[in-house]
Parts: structure tokens; sequence; C-alpha cells
């Protein structure tokens, strides 16, 4: 993404606003890396760039319409979407797995999400292959 921005500034197709800023791109990255750890923190994300925590969140808002909290918690979902798909794990590995300290609340948010639990959202999906 961030080269994608890079090429395009380059031919002019894009302002400086919309390419993003480095800080945030850092940020992204950071949150992407360690989303499978349970103690990631976004204090910890914004201490490491070196900004507040209210400045990361505007900058996630500005850039991608969310919060990092919220990016944070959807990309561990996506990755427990792709472990119950590919894998034989209990719910419980999953939720470890893809960062959540607690399945009950891996399950409360996923089901959030998706409107169905992680169990039937498997057994749906064996259904269809």
């Amino acid at each position: 993404m961030q080269i994608l921005g890079l090429v395009l500034a380059s031919t002019g197709s894009v302002s400086r606003e919309k390419q993003g800023s480095p800080v945030f791109f850092r940020g992204k990255r950071l949150l992407d890396m360690y989303f499978s750890e349970p103690e990631t923190e976004i204090r910890q994300v914004a201490e490491e760039l070196k900004i507040t925590p209210n400045h990361l969140n505007k900058l996630f808002r500005r850039y991608l319409g969310t919060t990092p909290q919220l990016y944070l918690q959807n990309r561990r979902l996506q990755h427990a979407e792709t472990l119950l798909k590919e894998t034989e794990k209990s719910i419980k590995e999953i939720a470890l797995l893809s960062g959540f300290s607690d399945a009950a609340y891996f399950i409360r948010c996923f089901r959030k999400k998706n409107d169905i639990t992680p169990g039937r959202f498997r057994l749906l999906d064996l259904k269809n292959t």
C-alpha cells in the first residue's frame, strides 16, 4: 500500500494528504505484525511511534475511518476466520492464536461482527465446501 502511494505520488495522481502519513503506516504495520499477541495495546504502539494514543486515533480515523482499537480487533477476527476455515483447532486455541486472551470475549466479538458464533461459522463453512 505504501509503495502504491509512492508510485501514485510520483505521477502526481494523488495529493500529499491522500498519500498517507509515514507515522500512520508504521503504526498500521506494527498492529499487523503484533495483532496475535494479546498484550498488544494501542498505548504501546503510540509510544513506539513517539506520539500520543489520541494522535494515533486521529491518524487511523483520517486514513481508515476507524479507530486503531477497532482495526486491531477486526484484524484479529479476520485471522480467526481463517483459522476456523483452515484448521481444526478449538475455539479457545483460535481465540488465543488470534490475540484474544479470553475465549468468551472472542466469541462475543465474533458474534457481533458476523451475527453467528465461531462454532456455527465453522459448521457452515464445512457445509459449503
